[in-house]
């Protein structure tokens, strides 16, 4: 069973939401109450083998009992007793890919089909299962249906399916259901006849003065009342028999250990195709389990079959966890200010920041940086920040991504932005940056085409200047000297032999601030994160010097960005 689309309408904070083309690993990531648990929920509910759901006026869109909710689900590749006429194969729809919808079925031999299911809850809170037809029609859709369609939500509770009880994955995993209710009766009259009564004074004290009391008000048994075992106790719904390890029960384990065997035994389970809703992943997991646990149910474990089996939808707030999945596999999610949930999938291009900055995707604004230089200068920068106000990125939920130059930095933005995040690009604004790409974005360029150290070298005081030569002198060495004189048009030995906090009083200080920035540039000394995180400590220190220059201008925006 593959789930293709999700339609939600007025359930808990979700007004409306139509997601389509639902892939076969679906990570859904957002900022908080963007709707992620809700969605899952939406799923389980829908699709839940259990016979009854309780639901409550808080489930209701906004507390509006009187707009229903409608939870309609559109799934495929289904197990083949669906397809009977017996079943709902009268019912069934023909499925078009690329829309991703159910649509009337052709006939056409090799047509993919489609199977819509709908829960509906009005005032009343009953809920309604059911199969809609081509026509619109309902037909009621039984627990006993939606149990077969093999659905799993695995939460922080998951002891329920690691016993034999109705509904549970253990029970479907076992050869025939119906031997479990056989074996625990038996076990149930063992342990009835072996249970020695003998010592139970308090108990049997308790239940004589029950006797008492009912006698009082015309209860006369038929025995006197004993303690002993309930045989009701002792039942699949109770899920009394139930996996141990050795003598101690699985339900003891820890979280991460009990999620992990609950996850296997639905795979296994699966028979055709099974959905397994996972809500925050790599809750109780070890990163090196979050990693083994991806790649066997996305059927990439190295002993594993290649074959991956079954569909997978879940939330994560784990770097680990996008860092192991590829750009297609994950899916935003915003909430608009009227309630409507949006779904939206990454590009191609995403694969870059998921396997360096995974981070960025989890964060409520991303600094797009144009390279190490300005993201050692944004990681400077927030120090200096954080000391002044007491709020860091971190604790305003601000990622800085390295953009790895050329057009990427702007193309990377520009895809951010457009699934709804907070974005601000630092750049240089030579040809080569792209801006246009970055729509959405706030675009903080550094003017007149210069990168990041010729600004800088322009615009700082002297004071800093004299630092910037020192830091360039133990970059570049005599070399590197030997290229500031000839960019100065100067005999060698003039900076040769002279320490570098006297340069600007030996050459003209405009000549240095541009011929150090050059060589800088052409040199790359300051190409790294700490060399940035240096011209950011520079920039901090020297800010009430520089008012009305360039740099107070782009570095100015880049604070209201944050602190906005």
């Amino acid at each position: 069973m593959k789930l293709r689309r999700l339609q939600i309408e007025n359930f808990r904070g979700i007004q409306s939401l139509d997601w389509r083309h639902i892939p076969e690993t679906a990570a859904l990531v957002g900022p908080g109450d963007s709707g992620k648990s809700t969605i899952l929920d939406a799923i389980e509910r829908v699709l839940s083998p259990k016979w009854n759901v309780a639901f409550d006026d808080t489930d209701f869109w906004d507390l509006q009992t009187d707009v229903t909710i409608v939870i309609r689900a559109t799934i495929t590749n289904l197990e083949a007793t669906f397809y009977r006429d017996s079943k709902f194969g009268l019912l069934l729809h023909g499925f078009d890919t690329t829309n991703s919808q159910a649509v009337r079925a052709s006939g056409d031999e090799g047509e993919d089909h489609a199977l819509v299911v709908e829960l509906r809850v009005d005032a009343s809170l009953e809920p309604i299962w059911s199969v809609v037809d081509a026509d619109g029609g309902k037909h009621p859709f039984m627990a006993r249906d939606r149990e077969a369609l093999g659905m799993l939500r695995v939460g922080s509770y998951v002891d329920q399916h690691l016993g034999w009880s109705r509904g549970s994955v253990l029970t479907r995993l076992t050869d025939s259901g119906d031997a479990v209710g056989a074996v625990l009766a038996e076990a149930a009259r063992r342990a009835r006849s072996g249970l020695k009564t003998d010592g139970l004074e308090k108990l049997t004290a308790a239940a004589q003065k029950v006797e008492v009391l009912g006698k009082n008000l015309g209860v006369a048994p038929r025995h006197m009342l004993v303690p002993h075992l309930d045989a009701s106790a002792l039942s699949v719904a109770a899920g009394a028999l139930s996996l141990h390890d050795g003598k101690v029960p699985t339900r003891r384990a820890g979280l991460g250990t009990r999620r992990l065997l609950t996850v296997a035994m639905q795979r296994e389970a699966a028979a055709q195709s099974g959905l397994t809703v996972v809500d925050e992943f790599e809750h109780g997991l070890e990163p090196h389990r979050i990693r083994r646990l991806l790649r066997v149910l996305r059927g990439r474990a190295p002993e594993g079959d290649g074959l991956a089996k079954g569909q997978l939808i879940f939330t994560t707030h784990s770097p680990t966890v996008l860092h192991e999945l590829e750009s297609t596999e994950v899916t935003v999610t915003r909430r608009a200010p009227d309630g409507a949930v949006s779904v939206h999938s990454l590009p191609a291009a995403f694969d870059y920041i998921l396997k360096r900055t995974p981070q960025a995707l989890l964060a409520r604004k991303v600094i797009v940086a144009e390279g190490a230089t300005e993201v050692g200068l944004c990681q400077a920068l927030d120090d200096a920040w954080t000391t002044e106000t007491g709020g860091s990125f971190g604790y305003r939920g601000i990622v800085v991504v390295d953009g790895g130059g050329g057009t990427q930095p702007a193309e990377i933005s520009g895809h951010l932005a457009r699934l709804g995040y907070e974005v601000a690009l630092l750049i240089d604004s030579d040809a080569k940056s792209k801006p246009s790409k970055a729509a959405g974005s706030v675009v903080l360029a550094w003017p007149d085409g210069l990168c990041t150290e010729q600004r800088l070298a322009a615009d700082l005081p002297v004071a800093a200047i004299k630092k910037m030569a020192i830091e360039a002198d133990k970059r570049g060495g005599r070399g590197g000297r030997d290229a500031l004189a000839a960019q100065l048009r100067v005999t060698p030995a003039i900076l040769a032999d002279a320490e570098p906090i006297i340069w600007p009083q030996i050459v003209d200080i405009d000549s240095l601030r541009k011929a150090l920035g050059d060589v800088a540039k052409k040199q790359g000394w300051f190409k790294s994160r700490e060399q940035g995180a240096f011209l950011g400590r520079l920039i901090a220190e020297h800010w009430s010097a520089i008012p009305n220059t360039p740099t107070h201008g782009v570095i100015g925006k880049l604070k209201e960005f944050a602190h906005g």
